[in-house]
């Protein structure tokens, strides 16, 4: 966990709760890493590598995602940095994709088209005016990288970036671009950049829907309950073996980063799942509130951080796997009671355990 956990409540760990039962049950199937489905953003994967020493045009895929709206295309792929370069390529990998992600990108562009001041008043440093304006500014500085990257082919030693950074800092010195602009144009990447993260974190997680993965674990959990040749019910001490042995142990380890506040790191989470903290499917107009709320918010750590602050991030992230632990637990009994109404209440579910080891390091 490279941040604070975001609370995804029971679907996020509904899914390892099926392989936990595929584990104890024998049943097929690989017991995958929760990414195995899709290609690790950053990651080879995700898109062929360029071999960066060479001096090369941008490809068409290049320059139309150089153009795409806010953080989730925050800057075309930077040849000379292939940490960008791969980062933005596993964005990328989810351009085709339907879903939370397509509706996240509609909700982002309908809230950006009114080119309104993103920044909040008390938190912006340059009060807005007259200028360009972050959705202006955002395009031609767009095509002019575009055009520079291009001039490699003609000056293959030149930096797009150094000379992007320059050609800024002659504008903002001849009056065409304000510091508001810049300021604004900031916070417009800056929260394209979260909203892509909810996508990418919505793409990695699958079924996010409760009803449904409850489901998936109740078929689960009637296969380890049923023979799978004569369809009969297995004996209730092979059942109570399978689902009081403890087949895997999660443990929350991190180091947390602390760059978001937590009401920001909520944001992303119901973004990626589609749901509120309680499992509710969210609403047209409550995922565009969200998305303006991420628009507008100050995106910075919270003012007081703490060794307190951090054990609550553990704390919350436990209290999420437990809750969903304790509905695979419910799928258990209810099935065992259909099975052996007699017997049922004898079982003591451990198909996981549950812990937490935080850093608490602050240097």
């Amino acid at each position: 966990m490279s941040g604070p956990p975001d609370r995804t409540g029971e679907e996020g760990m509904v899914v390892t709760g099926e392989r936990a039962v595929r584990s104890a049950g024998g049943l097929p199937g690989e017991a995958a890493a929760p990414e195995a489905d899709a290609p690790r953003v950053g990651s080879r994967e995700a898109g062929p590598l360029q071999d960066t020493t060479a001096p090369r045009s941008p490809t068409a895929g290049e320059r139309v995602r150089s153009m795409q709206v806010g953080g989730f295309q925050a800057g075309a792929p930077e040849a000379d940095s292939p940490r960008t370069r791969d980062s933005d390529r596993g964005a990328g990998a989810t351009d085709g994709a339907s879903g939370p992600g397509r509706r996240l990108r509609a909700e982002l562009e309908a809230a950006l088209a009114t080119g309104a001041p993103l920044t909040p008043e008390g938190a912006a440093l340059f009060r807005a005016g007259a200028g360009l304006g972050h959705a202006v500014l955002d395009r031609e500085m767009r095509d002019a990288l575009g055009a520079l990257r291009a001039a490699r082919d003609v000056d293959p030693f030149s930096n797009p970036i150094h000379l992007m950074a320059l050609r800024l800092s002659r504008r903002i010195d001849a009056g065409e671009v304000s510091f508001s602009d810049v300021e604004q144009l900031i916070q417009r990447l800056t929260a394209g950049a979260f909203l892509a993260g909810a996508e990418r974190l919505g793409a990695r997680i699958g079924e996010t829907d409760p009803t449904a993965n409850a489901r998936i674990v109740r078929g689960l959990i009637v296969d380890l309950a049923r023979d799978p040749e004569s369809g009969a019910a297995v004996p209730f001490e092979t059942f109570r073996a399978a689902v009081e042995r403890a087949s895997f142990g999660i443990v929350f380890t991190a180091h947390p980063t602390f760059a978001l506040r937590e009401r920001l790191l909520r944001i992303q989470a119901q973004l990626a799942t589609g749901h509120d903290d309680r499992g509710r499917r969210l609403s047209a107009p409550v995922r565009a509130a969200l998305v303006h709320r991420a628009l507008v918010a100050e995106h910075r750590p919270e003012t007081v951080l703490d060794l307190g602050a951090e054990h609550a991030f553990s704390l919350t992230a436990i209290a999420g796997a437990r809750d969903a632990l304790i509905r695979v637990y419910e799928i258990v009994f209810e099935v065992a009671r259909e099975f052996w109404p007699e017997r049922w209440l004898e079982l003591r579910p451990r198909l996981l355990t549950i812990a937490s080891w935080v850093g608490y390091d602050l240097d």
